[in-house]
């Protein structure tokens, strides 16, 4: 019995391993083997247009804006939409300001920014963003779809100042990719969060950002050298060229990157990495990231109806991949904790020893790749917390899945779509 769970554990420590060699290569990109210098400015043909969609935001709406100003004002061929909805509006109490009204107050002055409001009855970041691109294909001409860029940022996003001109350097060196990822990572309140003593918040930024680095960013990276390993796009600083996008029939519904990415790789798009990350916040709470899961569980079970769509050679490997994932967000997990606790009884032996502690060396290396990239201070204590909480943190991130698998079970029951909640942010 102990060796089967071992056997079938050792595909959670495999993808461990897999993701802590690619954070290990991308830190040495990052620090050593990246060219360093000035940025290369080009008068570009390029236009960018970016999509901010936003959804009870006001709290956000000032930082946002003048964080997004500097970034338009850096690359002049940019404008940037702000997409609020009316049921926002229709649900606020009597007396409150809806990010509507707040977005009009603070935009007043600010050029390069564009207020749209989305009036439709069904509500998701995915129609924003449908809304948006509609608006903006009935304002321009379908032969220069070509050398526009559609970018799409969370509204928490906080980019580098540059991010534009890179994407637009990149666009005319790479002779126009279909998809430009600058890669998010979940770090922008982690000091503020370690002051509340909030481990396990702690500890999610410390696994998500192993996975942007060591998978997101790795397999960028390596598709760049003509190794092209299944990908998909990440939403908080996606850009992608407007004739695919509308050729692709828009963003899809519900999960607008990761369906849009699997759908991109089977057509075999080409990625191009942005060397700059895109600083995004961490959920303020467990009920906020189960959220979040839901959505991305449903965005990788998302792929396999991509592959049944695209029917693409690519799409056998894309399935393996789907499946995996699949089983180390689901049972993979708690196989893990019945594996540990079989082990400690029985006295267990070194290769079981190793299976055990890698989940702590896994947090480990994610606290020290948050470290290069921003200077953290915190209590000592929350931080050990956070790394022993790994192995019963990786079982709670399951339910999101199991949720989503119920929604999806109910919703094809009652003859009904399937509703998602935003995820909250204090």
């Amino acid at each position: 019995m102990k060796k089967i769970l071992e056997y079938m554990v050792f595909t959670f420590v495999i993808a461990d391993i897999v993701y802590l060699i690619g954070m290990v290569y991308v830190l040495m990109h990052d620090y050593i083997w990246k060219k360093r210098g000035k940025k290369r400015k080009i008068l570009s043909g390029v236009s960018i247009k970016v999509l901010l969609p936003a959804l009870r935001e006001v709290s956000l709406v000032k930082e946002t804006i003048e964080n997004f100003d500097s970034i338009l004002n850096e690359y002049k061929n940019s404008i940037a939409y702000i997409i609020t909805t009316q049921k926002e509006d229709e649900e606020i109490k009597e007396g409150e300001l809806s990010t509507h009204k707040c977005v009009l107050n603070n935009i007043k002055g600010h050029e390069q920014f564009l207020s749209l409001h989305y009036c439709g009855e069904k509500q998701g970041k995915s129609l924003q963003l449908n809304h948006a691109l509609e608006y903006i294909k009935s304002k321009i001409a379908p032969e220069e779809y070509k050398k526009i860029y559609i970018g799409v940022y969370d509204f928490d996003s906080k980019p580098s100042t540059h991010i534009l001109q890179e994407v637009a350097n990149i666009a005319e060196v790479k002779g126009y990719p279909e998809i430009i990822q600058q890669v998010p990572l979940s770090i922008k309140n982690i000091n503020s969060l370690l002051k509340q003593r909030k481990s396990l918040l702690v500890l999610h930024g410390m696994q998500s950002n192993i996975r942007g680095m060591g998978i997101e960013k790795f397999r960028l990276l390596l598709s760049g050298k003509k190794i092209q390993l299944p990908m998909y796009a990440m939403g908080a600083g996606m850009f992608i060229r407007m004739d695919v996008l509308l050729k692709r029939g828009g963003f899809p519904v519900p999960v607008d990157d990761l369906t849009l990415g699997y759908s991109a790789y089977l057509r075999n798009y080409r990625f191009a990495p942005v060397d700059s990350y895109n600083y995004v916040e961490i959920p303020s709470s467990v009920r906020a990231i189960i959220n979040q899961d839901i959505l991305i569980f449903r965005g990788v079970l998302s792929g396999f109806l991509e592959i049944k769509r695209e029917k693409s050679v690519k799409g056998l490997w894309l399935c393996v991949e789907l499946i995996l994932n699949v089983g180390i967000r689901t049972f993979v997990p708690w196989l893990y904790i019945i594996y540990t606790i079989i082990d400690l009884f029985d006295g267990g032996n070194f290769s079981g020893k190793l299976l055990i502690l890698l989940p702590y060396v896994y947090s480990i290396l994610g606290w020290i790749a948050m470290n290069c990239q921003q200077k953290i201070k915190g209590n000592v204590k929350t931080i050990v917390m956070a790394i022993l909480l790994s192995p019963i943190w990786r079982v709670i991130r399951t339910l999101g899945a199991f949720i989503c698998i119920k929604k999806l079970f109910v919703a094809k029951i009652q003859g009904k779509e399937v509703s998602y909640k935003k995820t909250q942010r204090d």
